[in-house]
């Protein structure tokens, strides 16, 4: 693409001014919220695989916030340098995003939308810069030293009649610049051509008015910043909330579980008791002992409304009560 603009006092630069204010802040706002969440997360880390995570997130990060303040270095400047850090961070910055919004939802279709807007934001900027490409330095379009010189010395100088205007000879320039030839001038005549007095127009320095579209790309552009801090903003406020809702989870999670050691626990030593009880004890109705699993005691007990007496087991042997032949089986 062309360059357009050679001047800077004649370029319109609102836009400029307002992507280094926005950057500035924005790199502000980066590092303040580097040190506030991913150092802390860093350390917060529980296992081997979550701070790897974490760790390169954090380069990302960094790297993202060393090009952010070269650009502003640069772009501060007038350095051409700090426009390609700024196609840098635009670029790592745009990567960033698109992968939180694929790892986070794995929508591809919202990737994809992602994805193209930022293409056609980076074409604007790069468009924008590339017709003021003159304005920063280097500019590779300038004539180097040695052309200069060859050029300079294949010049001829004129020999110009100062009365009439006319040139009168040709010489070549002078081969060493240590010694220049003087200019030789020949007056040839006293008559002079009247020449009618004019006002001189007075010329008004030539001012480039911004075109609609750019100043419409340049509200495009801001709004298109802000929503973006604004979106940053609330990803970090969604990534504290779910972190929050995580710890919560945790320590609901650790009470669920000493609930149910301590359910596991009682649990064992009902069991134990239960078996005691089934094991020892015997149940005796019309002189005949049952276990209390018995189908036929269970019969008897709806039979005779419940009433039945305990005994031990060896007690039960001793007085010479006769064992159930059908619950057997339960007894040790």
């Amino acid at each position: 693409m062309e360059p357009k603009y050679f001047i800077w006092e004649e370029t319109p630069m609102k836009f400029y001014r307002v992507l280094y204010v926005l950057l500035l802040i924005s790199s502000i706002l980066r590092t303040i919220i580097f040190v506030a969440s991913v150092i802390p997360a860093i350390a917060n880390a529980t296992n081997g695989q979550e701070r790897l995570v974490v760790v390169v997130g954090a380069v990302f990060d960094l790297a993202l916030l060393v090009l952010c303040f070269l650009a502003i270095e640069g772009l501060q400047n007038r350095k051409w340098s700090g426009v390609q850090c700024y196609y840098g961070a635009f670029g790592l910055s745009s990567v960033i995003l698109v992968a939180d919004e694929y790892f986070s939802n794995g929508d591809l279709i919202a990737a994809g939308i992602q994805i193209i807007a930022v293409g056609l934001v980076f074409v604007l900027i790069y468009i924008y810069f590339e017709k003021r490409r003159p304005l920063f330095a280097p500019w590779h379009a300038a004539i180097p030293v040695e052309q200069y010189a060859q050029q300079e010395a294949n010049m001829k100088h004129l020999v110009i009649d100062e009365s009439t205007g006319e040139v009168i000879s040709e010489t070549a320039a002078p081969t060493s610049p240590e010694e220049p030839q003087p200019i030789v001038c020949t007056y040839q005549s006293d008559y002079k051509i009247p020449v009618p007095q004019q006002e001189e127009a007075s010329i008004a320095p030539l001012v480039t008015p911004a075109s609609p579209k750019w100043k419409i790309a340049c509200i495009v552009l801001t709004a298109l910043c802000v929503v973006s801090l604004a979106g940053n903003a609330l990803q970090l406020k969604q990534a504290q909330d779910s972190s929050k809702a995580f710890a919560a989870l945790k320590d609901e999670a650790s009470d669920l579980h000493d609930q149910v050691w301590r359910l596991s626990q009682s649990l064992s030593s009902t069991r134990e008791e239960l078996d005691f009880f089934t094991g020892n004890i015997a149940f005796v109705v019309d002189g005949v002992y049952h276990n209390y699993n018995c189908s036929t005691f269970q019969r008897e007990i709806y039979r005779l409304n419940g009433e039945f007496f305990a005994c031990d087991l060896a007690t039960c042997k001793e007085i010479g009560w006769s064992r159930c032949i059908f619950c057997l089986s339960y007894w040790p």
